[in-house]
């Protein structure tokens, strides 16, 4: 009998890897989010600065 062979977990592309990268992205963006006070590329309207990027 064989087993279909799905995507692999741990291989150095795998799952595992896709997944951690997903999760250390979007934390890292949150924190970064929560100290600049503004999502990223938009600045609060009041700001006198233009320069957000």
């Amino acid at each position: 009998m064989t087993r279909e062979q799905g995507p692999s977990l741990t291989w150095p592309d795998g799952l595992l890897k896709q997944f951690t990268k997903t999760v250390l992205e979007t934390a890292l963006n949150e924190e970064m989010t929560e100290h600049l006070g503004h999502y990223k590329n938009q600045a609060q309207p009041d700001r006198e600065s233009t320069n957000i990027l």
